[in-house]
């Protein structure tokens, strides 16, 4: 890297070229007290710069809330009447939220209502194609209480009212807010044709 010192003579022999002249060229002369250079571009400028501070935390400055008003303001615009409108309609548009909100957790308990009466007509009809009988209660189904524990929903829950292989049926209750409450699985076990009610 060249010093301060190159540079500067290299500006002098630019500055005695004609071609150098006719710019206009400024020349850079050697510092007397040693002040020292910077170079930027094409030519040196004198003052070096000063040594950062040191980090000594940082400085927050909270402007007033009369500011701080004015600023929001400006950064949103529009007229107080405009503002109440558009909070009206996110009140509405909140308030449409919530039976969305509320219907999810009634169609996560009727996924899992659904998923075990599934499970407990296939090993119904299981049952039935290896006894010829179809079963009647959940111990003649072979099912625990640990295997109908969910998240909503327990052994207490599923009964078995219909023990008949061409129409048997289990329900769940307590799946629904609304009429009817249960759901109810119908299967013909020998042909596997299942419906529910819901």
């Amino acid at each position: 890297m060249r010093s301060d010192t190159d540079l500067i003579w290299i500006d002098q022999l630019a500055a005695r070229m004609k071609y150098g002249k006719a710019r206009g060229m400024a020349v850079a002369r050697k510092p007397r007290g040693g002040v020292p250079y910077r170079w930027a571009g094409s030519r040196l400028q004198p003052g070096a710069e000063a040594a950062p501070p040191l980090f000594d935390g940082y400085v927050v400055h909270v402007p007033s809330a009369r500011r701080l008003g004015r600023f929001v303001g400006r950064l949103l615009g529009g007229t107080p009447l405009q503002w109440v409108f558009v909070l009206l309609l996110l009140g509405l548009l909140t308030l449409a939220a919530i039976p969305l909100r509320s219907s999810s957790g009634g169609e996560a308990r009727s996924s899992e209502a659904r998923a075990a009466l599934g499970a407990m007509k296939d090993r119904a009809r299981v049952v039935y194609q290896r006894t010829g009988k179809a079963p009647a209660t959940l111990k003649e189904l072979g099912l625990t209480d640990v295997e109908l524990r969910g998240s909503y929903f327990d052994a207490s829950h599923y009964r078995i009212t219909n023990a008949s292989p061409e129409r048997w049926t289990a329900h769940c209750s307590s799946v629904y807010s609304a009429s009817p409450r249960e759901l109810i699985v119908t299967a013909d076990l020998a042909t596997g044709r299942t419906s529910f009610n819901r």
